[in-house]
């Protein structure tokens, strides 16, 4: 009597503790999602984490094989993979794609399969093909007068000598270069307006220099007329990058590229053939 309350109390507990694990699950799922970091923040992150990678340098020797453990404070494990790409980048240096403890539970598994004697089986974990082990936290950004400070608090650890061998918080200010504010201000116009732009610079520009033309013709010379032809369609497909960005792209991939530029070219030719013709 007493065996089977003890049988059926333990499975109950058990039955409870999964029960509340799916509840919390299903309150995890239904919460709002963690914020995504903004293209500023990423470009932080990655400055960040080449500097980690640098000072890692130092204490975590050539060849190693690195195991970088999810960061605390990266819901979306964002900054964890900028953070492994970095280290990845790194010449000798071998990143296990896999999250640590994935690869702990393959190389102990297999380890324990192939094992013959006990102290193999105890010994396990002396399988895990991993050199250093890294873990930290992301801290949270922060923003003054346009200037980013992000900072990462990272721990290695070396399981050949078992020890830490690298303790230590990166901090870095990152500010968008003013080429990168500039298309931020020229993406926030609509699109229509910027196609206008374009459109209007484009059509007019051969006719508002027409000096330019004036000058070729007293060269006499075709090679003179076909430079400048090609430094206005440059200069439209100059214009229509730095106002349409890719668009041009979207609109029906480089065949569709390579047709504004013959469509500019024509164009061209044909306004610097009328200015000729009243000179």
């Amino acid at each position: 009597m007493w065996r089977w309350l003890r049988w059926w109390w333990s499975w109950r507990l058990f039955a409870s503790c999964v029960l509340a694990f799916f509840v919390w699950q299903a309150i995890v799922f239904l919460r709002p999602r963690p914020r995504r970091p903004t293209p500023d923040e990423l470009e932080a992150w990655r400055a960040t984490a080449t500097e980690a990678a640098r000072r890692l340098a130092q204490h975590v020797p050539p060849g190693s094989r690195i195991g970088v453990a999810h960061l605390a404070n990266d819901p979306r494990d964002e900054i964890t993979a900028i953070l492994k790409a970095s280290l990845a980048a790194t010449p000798g240096w071998h990143v296990e794609e896999r999250s640590v403890f994935q690869r702990f539970l393959s190389d102990v598994s297999r380890a324990l399969a192939a094992a013959t004697s006990l102290d193999e089986v105890l010994h396990a974990g002396r399988r895990v093909d991993l050199d250093v082990v890294i873990a930290g936290r992301a801290l949270t950004p922060e923003t003054t007068n346009g200037t980013l400070r992000t900072a990462m608090h990272l721990l290695a650890y070396d399981t050949h000598r078992g020890m830490f061998v690298f303790r230590d918080t990166i901090r870095m200010e990152w500010r968008p270069s003013w080429i990168v504010r500039a298309r931020r201000s020229v993406a926030a116009v609509p699109l229509r307006w910027r196609v206008a732009i374009w459109l209007i610079s484009s059509l007019v520009l051969p006719w508002v220099t027409s000096f330019a033309t004036s000058w070729a013709i007293r060269w006499r010379a075709n090679w003179v007329g076909f430079v400048l032809i090609l430094a206005y369609t440059v200069i439209d497909l100059v214009l229509a990058l730095a106002l349409l960005g890719d668009s041009p792209f979207n609109w029906g991939g480089p065949w569709r590229w390579l047709g504004l530029t013959v469509m500019c070219a024509l164009y061209n030719f044909w306004s610097c053939e009328r200015i000729a013709s009243r000179e």
